[in-house]
């Protein structure tokens, strides 16, 4: 009977010595992991941490594993051009202080181009903050594996072993010590600091184990396969290199989390102001539905308060091009698909809004204007919901309109800035920025329509008097 590569005795004592001081269990003979009940998570000390994946290299083209020093894991050209792209996430999250966690080839060349875009950001490089090294495996596929191979696969990926390894590579068990380091680390130097790191996926899932919310199955959300499934298209999948994932908050320590929250929004187009609404509402819930509002035609009326909402022109997207942009957004921010869910919100018939949301759930309200004021009250006198104003201001607060990346598009001015990449992307494959501006355009026309007509009869009526 095959075997499979896995890490000594000796070494599996040592991470289960360090591992259960961050109050996980670790099994040295089959490799399992959970957290212990009663145990408070890890915390680190900064106030945010991020993580910049490296950008893409042939390897991850071919769709084939790396080993941390094979000759497919250099950057590519297009990594480099998706980097460039992404950066602009970079301004809004106001780093203190990127560090380059490890020198193998893809992460230290995505360090070396990000320090060129970002001149004023300070830089820390370091060695020895590695991920998952898969020696052994280079150039071959999950489908090509074969052997003791296909074994140390299985073992590392779906039985969840963290001391199973590739022949000639290092174990999730090294990736978690190497965290531990990594936390230790931040928390020494880099307390109260807005940090990135610059590194590899498994980093941001280590770090993510060790600290996990979850009492029992630590890779619930954050499993190894999420990472070597070379097909997958969401939460650190294939398409999630060069971009920026929110790992920690020192908020979320503070902050006692609701067990189902909501937010609701038309969402026409949607732009960082909606994002950032739904990562703050989501700092404050385990699970958070995102409602859509004017869903359908029937769903839509004229409101006194707000009355630009109801407009055609206000109302290009399809219910499902906006779940569509909301679900890839997200995903593409590294929010696990499992934190949320879409639905249709019927804002203007609140009698029936109980068909398609929850009314146990706390309702995360914006108010800005009139419009919010006014469903505040809805929702809690006439809904008896539970609310929180989770941002409040004047129209001049909001940080992005709708309003205003639509005239954007229809003036053939650059707002690709204004919105996450993938909703750029999709609604530019999908033509419907043309969709806008012939709305737009029906508009002007109908108004300048109505305009001549009103003025025609206004003469009509003096040359009768």
């Amino acid at each position: 009977m095959l075997k499979y590569h896995v890490d000594n005795m000796g070494f599996r004592k040592k991470v289960k010595f360090v591992l259960e001081k961050y109050g996980i269990n670790v099994n040295i003979e089959n490799g399992k992991i959970c957290r212990e009940q009663n145990v408070s998570k890890v915390k680190i000390g900064c106030e945010a941490v991020y993580l910049l994946r490296h950008a893409k290299t042939l390897g991850t083209m071919n769709k084939v594993f790396m080993s941390n020093d094979s000759n497919n894991s250099h950057i590519i050209y297009e990594g480099i051009k998706e980097l460039i792209e992404n950066n602009k996430d970079i301004n809004r999250c106001r780093f203190d202080s990127a560090i380059i966690c490890c020198d193998i080839p893809r992460v230290k060349e995505t360090g070396e181009i990000f320090k060129l875009l970002n001149p004023n950001i300070l830089i820390d490089e370091q060695k020895k903050f590695k991920g998952i090294n898969n020696g052994g495996w280079e150039n071959k596929t999950e489908e090509t594996l074969k052997g003791i191979d296909l074994n140390d696969y299985i073992q590392r990926e779906k039985e969840h072993n963290i001391f199973a390894k590739s022949s000639n590579g290092e174990s999730w068990a090294q990736v978690l010590l190497n965290c531990v380091d990594l936390i230790e680390y931040l928390n020494k130097n880099y307390k109260n600091k807005r940090v990135l790191l610059i590194s590899q996926g498994s980093i941001f899932i280590g770090l993510k184990i060790l600290t996990s919310d979850c009492s029992i199955d630590l890779w619930k959300d954050y499993d190894a396969k999420k990472i070597f499934n070379l097909h997958r298209k969401d939460e650190l999948g294939s398409k999630n290199y060069s971009k920026i994932n929110l790992l920690y908050d020192l908020n979320r320590g503070s902050i006692e989390k609701v067990k189902t929250g909501l937010v609701y929004g038309r969402f026409q187009v949607l732009h960082y102001g909606h994002m950032d609404y739904i990562l703050s509402s989501l700092e404050k819930c385990e699970h958070l539905i995102i409602g859509i509002c004017n869903p359908e035609k029937e769903l839509t009326k004229y409101s006194a308060s707000c009355p630009h909402r109801s407009k055609l022109s206000s109302n290009p997207l399809t219910y499902y091009e906006r779940m569509e942009c909301i679900k890839g957004a997200l995903l593409e921010r590294g929010i696990s698909a499992s934190r949320f869910d879409i639905v249709p919100f019927p804002i203007n018939f609140p009698e029936k809004i109980y068909n398609y949301a929850p009314m146990d759930a706390k309702y995360f309200i914006p108010v800005f204007e009139l419009w919010g004021e006014e469903n505040v009250k809805t929702f809690r006198d006439k809904l008896g919901v539970e609310v929180e104003v989770i941002l409040k201001g004047t129209l001049e607060d909001k940080k992005d309109n709708a309003t205003d990346v639509r005239k954007m598009i229809y003036n053939n001015e650059d707002w690709s800035k204004n919105v996450p990449n993938f909703v750029y992307k999709y609604i530019k494959e999908h033509k419907i920025d043309l969709r806008i501006k012939e709305l737009i355009e029906d508009e002007k026309n109908c108004t300048q329509k109505s305009n001549i007509e009103i003025k025609q009869k206004n003469q009509e009526k003096r040359r009768e008097n």
